[in-house]
């Protein structure tokens, strides 16, 4: 079973359903505040434009929440608020690590795209779309990145990945992105904990 499940709505094309089923059988735990690190998933209130951090409560609430991007998912209902994708309003949010954790802790940023291309040609309405908002995001992450951050880790850097060609819905391609992060991870580590 795939993680995507399209659904008939004016208010959005994607279920999210089997995310959660996925987030069932993954996570060991579901607290957010029970988490073995310092957790906080962030999404967007709706109607304030604010951030709205998730700090406790369920993980499979707080993920869905922070990936209900508009006209994809439908906004989630959560304490009389809708709220959707935290990257409408903090893609990269270092700042609010930051703000948590104070100065003398360190914090990771991941950036996932890869070099801009020097030519682009669409194929359709969809990376059309997907490229403004990655262009319209991007250099607001890469400012909140540098601002806030210790370090960068860019497991893209090689790759010819781009958010505008869907290929992170295909998951022998999100397996491959894994690897990579991982391996960009572990690359990093020693740093990060002489950084402790």
């Amino acid at each position: 079973m795939g993680w995507l499940r399209f659904i008939p709505s004016l208010s959005a094309f994607l279920s999210q359903k089997n995310i959660i089923r996925i987030l069932d059988d993954l996570l060991p735990q579901h607290k957010i505040e029970k988490s073995k690190i310092a957790l906080d998933i962030i999404a967007t209130d709706a109607a304030s434009g604010k951030d709205f951090v998730f700090s406790k409560g369920s993980i499979k609430t707080a993920v869905c929440a922070a990936m209900a991007y508009p006209g994809i998912f439908r906004p989630l209902k959560y304490k009389n608020r809708y709220l959707i994708d935290g990257g409408i309003t903090n893609c990269i949010p270092a700042d609010v690590c930051r703000k948590k954790l104070g100065k003398k802790s360190v914090v990771v940023s991941i950036k996932l795209e890869s070099p801009y291309r020097k030519r682009w040609e669409p194929k359709n309405y969809i990376q059309i779309l997907a490229r403004s908002v990655t262009l319209s995001f991007g250099k607001q992450r890469f400012r909140m990145m540098e601002e806030y951050s210790d370090f960068v880790l860019e497991p893209l850097k090689k790759e010819r990945f781009a958010h505008t060609n869907l290929n992170f819905l295909n998951t022998k391609r999100l397996e491959h992105y894994y690897r990579l992060g991982k391996k960009e991870g572990q690359r990093y580590i020693r740093r990060i904990k002489e950084k402790l």
